[in-house]
């Protein structure tokens, strides 16, 4: 019992509070209830003992003292008690063991039959005098046999009541929770802790309250924060783009090598845009069916990846293979897709000196290969961490493009599987849920 309690001690929070209540009742109360009973079997055992040792050197007397008024009388005889008179070097032969004991009492066992048997010695002559103490045994058995089942009803009446009780103390604790499970983000009228005493639990709902003040004081000021930061992010990209479209309109004035620079200006700023929706989407929890207003064309997007790729990163090493097996199309926001293709296509660039990137398309899923310098194996694990660069890591960089691949594809429930080997390049597999 002790041991048990060590373990709830050593292990506290690994059990429902529930539980450890009940246990912990239960203990102390079988704890209790033991110690009752070893003191209670003790001193039956001790009381019983005495006096049967009382009562057999009585006999054992009175077993004498008959044998000498009447020396004819050598063996008495009752249901429980036999007396023996031997002289001296006198062998017994129904209890042979009496030849070999010594004055006093003795315990002895014999043909599964228990005896405290006396012994006295005098003039030449001995007394035995054997109590058959197996019915007492017995009965003691039983009545342990009787504590044992109390015991059990005991401890099963306990674990009754333990649980009634621990339903009722614990019922503040569960209200509390179900309460801070159900609190809504951005509420400021939520407050808990009215509801509860000055106690424990009340403390507990003031710290929850407090707690959710902070939390809500940071998520204003991050909308404050993505809301200025979109206006003044997107103001600049309007005029860039507003600007370059006025240059193309006046293509005619426009000397021809000039054109191209400026499209490229134009692709650039719109993939700004795009990543700049991308990253306010993701740092506002928007409900997926709310974000969602029309299919994207994956085809489309990666061709308009591909084209805003920089002369640098176009290495006329590598080649592009690009296999439509399908035109897919997917129910998400056109910005997140750019995003999150235009990352995985910058990184085979980046990544692959001299052979071949090839692109897959198929019905629910795109398939991205290059023959590049690969990702170490104990860099694989790691490589959706936020600012992980690995060992091979050729390209200036601070490591957040898979971190944010992987932030929309968890948005999605989509799935991306990586396997690469060092010197022999990658393999991207992004799967993903068909528009119908």
């Amino acid at each position: 019992m002790a041991s048990a309690i060590v373990w709830l001690v050593k292990v506290p929070y690994r059990r429902s509070l529930r539980f450890r209540l009940i246990f912990s009742y239960l203990a102390l109360s079988g704890a209790v209830a033991s110690l009752l009973l070893a003191i209670l079997f003790v001193s039956l055992e001790s009381i019983e003992e005495q006096l049967i040792n009382e009562h057999v050197l009585d006999e054992l007397a009175y077993f004498r003292t008959l044998t000498e008024k009447n020396s004819s009388t050598t063996e008495l005889h009752t249901n429980i008690l036999h007396g023996y008179k031997l002289e001296f070097n006198e062998k017994n032969y129904d209890y042979p063991f009496l030849n070999d004991l010594k004055s006093g009492l003795n315990h002895i066992t014999h043909n599964n039959t228990n005896f405290v048997v006396g012994v006295e010695k005098a003039n030449n002559s001995s007394y035995y005098l054997l109590y058959d103490i197996t019915h007492f045994e017995n009965q003691e058995k039983l009545l342990i046999s009787i504590f044992i089942f109390i015991t059990l009803g005991a401890a099963l009446g306990i674990i009754w009541y333990g649980t009634i009780i621990s339903r009722k103390l614990i019922a503040p604790v569960t209200n509390l929770a179900e309460q801070v499970r159900g609190l809504a983000v951005n509420n400021p009228e939520d407050n808990i802790a009215t509801g509860y005493a000055n106690d424990e639990v009340g403390e507990l709902a003031n710290a929850f309250d407090s707690y959710l003040a902070r939390i809500n004081q940071f998520l204003e000021r991050e909308h404050n924060f993505t809301a200025d930061t979109s206006h003044e992010l997107r103001t600049p990209l309007a005029v860039i783009l507003g600007a370059v479209e006025l240059m193309l309109a006046s293509s005619d004035v426009l000397p021809e090598h000039s054109k191209k620079p400026l499209l490229r200006i134009e692709r650039a700023a719109n993939e700004m845009q795009h990543s700049l929706s991308a990253l306010l989407y993701l740092a506002r929890e928007i409900p997926i069916e709310e974000s969602i207003v029309g299919s994207t064309d994956l085809v489309m997007i990666i061709d308009s990846a591909l084209e805003v790729l920089t002369p640098n990163q176009l290495n006329p090493a590598v080649q592009i293979i690009i296999k439509e097996q399908a035109r897919p199309m997917v129910a998400a926001p056109e910005a997140l897709i750019q995003v999150l293709l235009g990352n995985l296509l910058r990184n085979a660039m980046n990544y692959c000196e001299a052979g071949s990137i090839t692109i897959v398309i198929n019905t629910n899923n795109i398939i991205i290969e290059d023959t590049g310098i690969g990702i170490s194996e104990k860099d694989l694990p790691y490589i959706y961490e936020r600012g992980f660069r690995g060992e091979n890591n050729l390209q200036a960089g601070i490591g957040l493009g898979l971190s944010i691949v992987k932030r929309i594809c968890d948005r999605f429930n989509w799935k991306l599987e990586i396997e690469s080997r060092m010197n022999k390049g990658t393999r991207i597999t992004w799967n993903f849920d068909p528009a119908n």
